[in-house]
């Protein structure tokens, strides 16, 4: 299959369903001369996407959006959020243009969710520039409601909704949730091995 006939992604646009007031219809803004980098192809080939096609020469500017592939449906969208120290009802994401969905090749869809809240710890560590130390404030503020991605990974592994291979390959920290999830399943009440925990979620 060439980028041309129909494209390497097997697309389900599910958000391009939803009603008309949660997103709007936009088409990316064209970037001049994209080239490849580096293609992810054990991530392709998990999702089903065509690596072939991505690394041939039309590849690229698919990639980059100059190029809208077969069954794309771009949009951006909408969502409300606390905006300038207050609740503001509908935001635009105008940092990012969501081409299409893909599913993986098994179909299904299982949510992993990274929550930061605006808290006075992590309005402080921006504003000090701190920005490096966000993800080790996340892991400790769990009671807050805040979680990592990997965090979410974990408990999803944890309640049987992901195979631990599925939540190793999509972790931030692949050696973290490893560490995880082991000293999770030894069961141990170690305090040294607990004072490790890179989560806080305890043994």
């Amino acid at each position: 299959m060439t980028v041309t006939e129909r494209g390497p992604f097997p697309f389900d646009n599910s958000y391009a369903r939803l009603p008309a007031h949660f997103y709007a219809r936009v088409a990316p803004t064209k970037v001049r001369e994209p080239r490849l980098v580096k293609l992810n192809r054990p991530l392709a080939e998990l999702l089903g996407i065509d690596a072939e096609a991505l690394a041939s020469p039309a590849g690229a500017p698919i990639l980059a959006g100059n190029v809208i592939p077969a069954g794309a449906d771009p949009i951006a969208l909408a969502y409300a959020g606390h905006q300038f120290g207050g609740f503001v009802p509908q935001l635009g994401d105008g940092r990012a243009i969501l081409l299409g969905e893909v599913v993986g090749k098994d179909g299904r869809r299982i949510p992993a969710a990274e929550v930061l809240l605006n808290t006075p710890l992590i309005r402080d560590m921006i504003r000090r520039g701190q920005t490096h130390e966000i993800k080790e404030a996340m892991d400790r503020s769990l009671q807050e409601g805040m979680q990592t991605f990997d965090q979410s990974l974990y408990r999803l592994y944890k309640d049987g909704r992901v195979s631990l291979e599925e939540a190793i390959n999509k972790s931030d920290s692949r050696d973290g949730l490893s560490l995880k999830i082991r000293l999770a399943e030894g069961g141990t009440d170690n305090q040294e091995l607990a004072g490790n925990d890179p989560y806080g979620m305890g043994f």
